[in-house]
């Protein structure tokens, strides 16, 4: 009898053992792909000089390791014993805040002003856009720099004790109060949802995500474009909500930072609103638009409204790949004309979140002052 049971309890094992590999081979089970930026090795091609620099075999490694069965929900369970046991998250950035409030890192530090670049860069920053606004005015091309709102800044309440700390000067209280002055044109909607948050009767920022609520983007859409057609004083288009339906917070991007922490079972992210609009744009004025962002432009940009909206919408992501419905690929800088793109333009949009104001432009702004500032007479 005791024969019998060590014999099953080894079958078993050894069950276990090759279930990975034969997982591999068959593929039979469909595994839930992980979330994230990932990057997967490509199976390398064997040559001599690989093989003897061991250059083949390290590639090799790297692909197995990458490839083995059931490798996605290994590293979810692993992933979920670090969240339950020790209330940590396997993703870069990603900070638990009490009641399982999803945050990232980058935010709470801007919130504190710990990454604030200082005086001298920013008015520099911010002396180019005012070359720029001016130059470009000369053309009929208006240029609008947006502030986006930060989570943290929305609800700094359920950050960890030991991340919270003395409040410096921020970049974002820099950057606006430095363009005042300057007399930018501004849509600060960081002032506007969080001085008037109190007044919105659904959450601006999900529990389990990092961008604005699908809610709040499409108030921040709104307001866009009754500031575009104030600034330029022509009609545009409008949005228009219908009406608010409540659901569980999964939806588009509002579980965001859940979905990149890549558990089996994450926390519950609550109720949020999804509005039921539409969009009049019939006899409507729609300005060629280029908007320079950061990652809260995506949902904007991704809706197939956005061409009810702008016509020939472009978006330079990080002013690294850059995006425009009429190229049909992803284009880079060094691959453009970038004076023939922004004259087409109507409006050029320079939109940021508050822990993306370290890197304001991405290259942009530079780029754009230098060109046009050698058309300045000597």
């Amino acid at each position: 009898m005791e024969n019998s049971k060590l014999k099953l309890l080894f079958l078993a094992c050894g069950l276990l053992l090759f279930l990975p590999m034969l997982q591999q081979i068959s593929g039979l089970v469909k595994e839930k792909p992980l979330s994230g930026a990932i990057t997967a090795p490509l199976n390398p091609t064997f040559s001599g000089t690989k093989w003897f620099e061991g250059e083949y075999q390290a590639e090799s490694e790297n692909y197995l390791n990458d490839k083995f069965g059931f490798r996605n929900y290994f590293i979810r369970l692993n992933n979920q014993v670090a969240y339950n046991l020790y209330h940590t998250a396997k993703a870069n950035g990603v900070i638990i805040g009490k009641e399982n409030y999803l945050y990232e890192r980058s935010y709470i530090d801007a919130y504190y002003g710990r990454d604030f670049l200082g005086k001298d860069s920013i008015n520099s920053i911010l002396s180019k856009v005012k070359f720029l606004q001016d130059a470009l005015k000369k053309k009929n091309i208006d240029l609008v720099l947006v502030f986006n709102p930060g989570k943290v800044s929305y609800d700094v309440s359920h950050v960890p004790d030991e991340l919270k700390g003395e409040k410096g000067i921020t970049n974002y209280e820099y950057y606006a109060s430095t363009a005042a002055n300057l007399k930018l044109n501004v849509l600060d909607l960081r002032d506007y949802f969080i001085s008037n948050k109190e007044k919105f009767p659904h959450p601006l920022f999900p529990k389990c995500g990092i961008h604005w609520s699908t809610y709040c983007e499409i108030l921040a859409k709104d307001t866009l474009m009754k500031y575009i057609g104030g600034l330029r004083k022509i009609d545009v288009p409008e949005v228009v909500i219908d009406s608010i339906s409540t659901h569980k917070g999964n939806r588009n991007r509002d579980a965001d930072i859940k979905d990149g922490m890549n558990l089996v079972l994450g926390p519950d992210c609550g109720t949020l609103a999804y509005p039921n609009y539409h969009i009049i744009s019939k006899n409507k004025v729609k300005v060629k638009t280029l908007v320079v962002a950061d990652s809260f432009f995506w949902g904007i940009y991704g809706n197939p409204d956005v061409a009810q909206l702008f016509e020939n919408t472009q978006f330079w992501f990080y002013y690294h790949e850059l995006y425009n419905p009429k190229w049909g690929v992803i284009k880079y800088p060094n691959e453009i004309n970038l004076k023939s793109e922004i004259e087409q333009q109507d409006v050029i949009i320079i939109m940021a979140t508050e822990s993306t104001l370290t890197r304001f432009g991405w290259g942009f702004i530079d780029a754009a002052y230098t060109l046009y500032q050698s058309e300045v007479p000597k």
